[in-house]
Parts: structure tokens; sequence; C-alpha cells
């Protein structure tokens, strides 16, 4: 009689150990699950986070190079004025001499 009780006392021990053990798995499990699903939800953030660094990369880039654009066409202005005020005074000194010879030419048809 005792080992019939000892056997059903160990049997209904086993048999909560393993549905302790059953509750454990099933809770791992969610936990897995809990996991995975964080898991892809902070792969699709890094994914979204990736193309924004890449779009914003590329409008840099872009910017960079109008504004490399710019100097240089600020460059060829500035060159430009330099030889339209160059032009101005050599227009300005042709003018004198031209007038410089007509007023000797007329001197020297007086005399």
């Amino acid at each position: 009689a005792r080992l019939k009780q000892n056997i059903e006392t160990n049997a209904q021990k086993q048999k909560q150990r393993d549905e302790e053990f059953e509750e454990k798995i099933k809770s791992l499990e969610e936990q897995l699950i809990s996991s995975q699903k964080e898991n892809e939800r902070l792969e699709q953030c890094i994914y979204k986070k990736t193309q924004e660094q890449e779009q914003r990369k590329e409008k840099f880039e872009a910017l960079k190079k109008e504004l490399a654009l710019k100097k240089e066409n600020e460059h060829i202005l500035k060159i430009k004025e330099r030889m339209i005020e160059s032009q101005k005074n050599e227009l300005r000194e042709f003018r004198k001499l031209h007038e410089d010879m007509v007023l000797d030419d007329e001197n020297s048809q007086l005399e």
C-alpha cells in the first residue's frame, strides 16, 4: 500500500512538473514571438532611417554641386565684368585720342 501511495505521489509530482514545464515552454514561445515581432519592427525602422539618410545624402551632394556651380558662375561673372570695364576704358582712351587727333587736325588747318 505504501509503495502504491509513493508511486501515486511521484506520479502527481511528475505530472505537476510536466505541467509547469509546458507552461514555461509556452511562455518562452510567446516571448520568442514577441521578440521576433519587435525585431521586425526595428528592422523596418532601420530600413526607413537608412532610406532617409540616403535621401539626405543625395540632397546634400546636389546642393554641394549647385553651390560649386554658383561659385564658378560668380567667378566667371567677375571676370566678364573686369573685361567689360577694361573695354570701356580702352574705348574712352580711343575717343580721347580721336578727339585729340581731330583737334590737332583742326588746329593745323587753322594755321
